[in-house]
């Protein structure tokens, strides 16, 4: 779900085609947006198959009508704006599922997938698997989700423990999640939120393909976050769903769709809410972007303040492991397609 998110959806596009990879998405439109992310979505066309939805493609009467009400409060546009998500990931899943696609992810455009350097013992086992020139891949990981891998137990030692921070949800002793994920679709995927704090330019532009300038990039620019650990700051995880797995019966609004737990008759509540990042074979890494690209979009949440933003200066840790996926990204599709794909990149218009 997109409004005014064109400065993300750019870099989005690229990284996710790149690194999960993305070939089909399917775009709704806020009716509040100035903008439109109809050029931008058409420079995919012969590479990702894209379906773009306004309101009156999945937002049933009633609440469409609720939307029309005068003078609606902060608390009931916030409801509705959740409603109106619910809606669209319900519809979604079921169009992805009738197409016959499996692994859907349902974040943000600020929101990005990729495999966790830091899964302790997970993470561990499957790079085992690899070469030394190899990492496992987004793919990869999910595929051996469904092979019949098995995986030793977990043991947490006390230094681990001590790094947890604040993070208050009882440890797992075993690692149950990859034998898990094969009699479950629901994948949950811890969050890591970077802040606003500024790195050196040399260290921004480190692995940056020449022509190419590493501040208009979320994931090149933002390294600082406030620790694995910090649940206040990272808040609550987000989930892939294998729609191919799930009975048709279950999207339904609101009874068992959320945005977190998307369909909550498999996914485990407070467990896969709250995963820990070292418990979480995949990461998202989420993003808070330049003021102007974090405070020029309404929101009904009243949240997008210069004080709120202020306090985004985390300084716990640096984080890297991204930053390759552009060099690949251009080794992949060509210079000049690269340059084309991403004109304009962070750019607020």
């Amino acid at each position: 779900m997109v409004m005014d998110d064109n400065a993300h959806l750019i870099e989005w596009l690229a990284y996710h085609y790149h690194s999960l990879p993305l070939r089909r998405i399917i775009v709704a439109v806020d009716p509040r947006s100035k903008t439109s992310p109809t050029e931008i979505i058409q420079r995919w066309q012969g590479r990702i198959a894209t379906t773009e939805w306004t309101d009156l493609d999945f937002i049933p009467p009633p609440l469409m009508d609720a939307h029309q009400q005068p003078n609606l409060s902060s608390d009931e546009l916030t409801k509705l704006f959740r409603k109106r998500q619910e809606e669209f990931y319900t519809r979604c899943m079921a169009r992805l599922k009738a197409e016959g696609m499996t692994w859907t992810a349902l974040i943000d455009t600020d929101e990005y997938i990729l495999p966790n350097m830091h899964s302790n013992h997970h993470y561990a086992y499957l790079r085992g698997k690899y070469s030394e020139a190899t990492e496992p891949t987004v793919w990869n990981i999910l595929q051996a989700r469904v092979t019949g891998d098995s995986v030793p137990a977990i043991n947490v030692t006390r230094a681990e423990e001590q790094n947890l921070e604040d993070e208050h949800v009882p440890m797992q002793q075993e690692a149950a999640l990859v034998s898990r994920i094969r009699e479950t679709p629901c994948f949950p995927m811890a969050r890591l939120s970077f802040g606003v704090k500024e790195s050196p330019q040399d260290t921004v532009q480190s692995v940056v393909p020449w022509g190419f300038d590493g501040r208009q990039f979320q994931t090149l620019r933002w390294r600082w976050h406030a620790g694995r650990g910090s649940k206040r700051v990272n808040k609550i995880a987000k989930a892939l769903i294998d729609v191919s797995r799930i009975d048709s019966k279950f999207f339904v609004a609101t009874k068992q769709v959320m945005v977190h737990l998307p369909i909550q008759e498999y996914c485990r509540g407070e467990n896969d809410l709250w995963i820990f990042n070292g418990q979480s074979l995949l990461v998202v890494h989420h993003y808070g972007g330049t003021w102007e690209q974090w405070s020029h979009r309404d929101d009904t949440r009243g949240k997008r303040t210069r004080e709120a933003y202020d306090r985004m200066q985390y300084d716990k840790q640096t984080d890297d492991n991204i930053r390759p996926w552009l060099q690949g990204f251009v080794q992949e599709v060509g210079w000049w397609s690269a340059r084309r794909l991403l004109r304009e990149v962070g750019e607020i218009r």
